[in-house]
């Protein structure tokens, strides 16, 4: 890692909004000018994903776009750190750039981090010494390697992020194809400490991952307003009771979280589904709520209708208070038709399109309709239970 003295940091800033591309033509050929600009692309890359990082310690270093790219969010990262009691000794099995460990740290009286890249290990190092953080040690080993040699109880908490794609950039879905397999691991790991955390990729299927583990106390997906970014298996050891599993939002007003004693009691029963009426109101779950299929769960809590089994969209008559997801009132209701697209198209020629178990998608939907994106009304194409094709317009509440 090249050391960036106040001369550097003073030109970063000078050029933080330059185009790091035309900075790295003009000055191939300079090592610390290039290393200079990889801090510049980065703090572009992540500005708002690691704000809170940037704005505690403005020279924390990156090693490279691609560390930037794949670090864990602050909000994210501060999520990570509430499921730790506080006192806790924590080891991070995977811990990259340590931006879960910079969050871990105002809780845990220790945590260590495993990185198995010289560069990463080395940058993570430094940013925590230069931010005065006392109680992160960094370990430049494989994880593997280090579990073999710790003993029994030297951790109260483990955390493990397994690498959510194949050697060849493929998709991976399910636990064991992650490396390193956490599943053949997890005995080691529990036995070591007594809780441990994995944090993997929002692409695997609930009752698969429950399935391939053991001693799961809870399932967390987790995510933002517009996405799931990851599903968390916490397993304590012991532990033998059904999984509680829990939907995490992170959106502006805070956290919405929405938890269910076990999968089963998630399932929605026939007289659950309905259709909607014009001013009614539809909710879209967060997608870390869909993700769960909390189906049941919500219909009860919140008394309203799902429109179909496989048609992530729920109705009741009069607005809810709390519902995990964004409320819309709906104006108009077609069946699906040549002539319901072209009535459409001319009373909303601003109008944002999602389509939901429907035959058409939402970008080849909205471009037969030739219609734009608008962020106030939005067009729910979906199935109905009965199998019809609904064209819903909404207008955001």
């Amino acid at each position: 890692m090249i050391t960036l003295d106040n001369d550097d940091w003073n030109w970063i800033k000078e050029h933080q909004s330059a185009n790091p591309d035309r900075l790295r033509l003009s000055f191939h050929g300079d090592p610390r000018k290039m290393f200079a600009i990889t801090q510049i692309d980065c703090r572009q890359r992540v500005r708002e994903k690691l704000s809170q990082t940037l704005a505690d310690q403005p020279d924390f270093v990156f090693p490279s776009t691609l560390s930037a790219q794949q670090s864990t969010s602050d909000s994210l990262a501060s999520y990570h750190a509430s499921l730790v009691n506080p006192g806790w000794r924590v080891l991070d099995l995977t811990g990259g750039l340590g931006i879960d460990a910079r969050h871990l740290s105002s809780r845990a009286v220790s945590v260590d981090i495993c990185e198995i890249n010289p560069e990463i290990a080395e940058c993570a190092e430094h940013n925590a010494h230069s931010a005065g953080i006392e109680n992160i040690s960094v370990h430049c080993c494989d994880c593997i390697d280090f579990l073999t040699n710790a003993a029994t109880d030297q951790f109260d908490c483990i955390f493990i992020d397994p690498a959510r794609r194949g050697e060849h950039g493929q998709r991976l879905y399910a636990l064991s194809q992650c490396s390193p397999d956490v599943t053949e691991l997890l005995d080691k790991m529990l036995c070591i400490a007594q809780r441990v955390i994995i944090k993997a990729s929002p692409m695997l299927d609930v009752s698969h991952t429950l399935a391939e583990l053991k001693h799961v106390e809870q399932i967390i997906t987790l995510g933002t307003k517009n996405e799931c970014k990851e599903l968390i298996a916490v397993c304590s050891r012991d532990y033998s009771e059904p999984a509680r599993i829990s939907a995490v939002s992170i959106i502006p007003s805070g956290i919405s979280e929405e938890s269910a004693s076990s999968v089963s009691e998630c399932v929605c029963q026939p007289e659950s589904f309905g259709n909607p009426a014009i001013g009614d109101v539809v909710y879209e779950p967060y997608p870390s709520v869909a993700k769960l299929g909390m189906a049941g769960h919500l219909c009860r809590k919140y008394n309203v209708a799902k429109i179909a089994n496989a048609t992530n969209l729920y109705h009741t008559c009069d607005p809810v208070v709390g519902f995990p997801g964004t409320a819309h009132r709906v104006e108009n209701i077609f069946e699906m038709s040549k002539k319901a697209l072209k009535s459409l198209s001319g009373l909303y020629p601003l109008i944002d399109v999602t389509a939901k178990n429907f035959p058409m998608t939402s970008v080849e939907l909205t471009a037969r309709m030739r219609v734009k994106p608008s962020g106030e009304y939005r067009l729910f194409a979906c199935r109905d239970a009965k199998g019809r094709k609904l064209l819903i317009a909404t207008r955001r509440i």
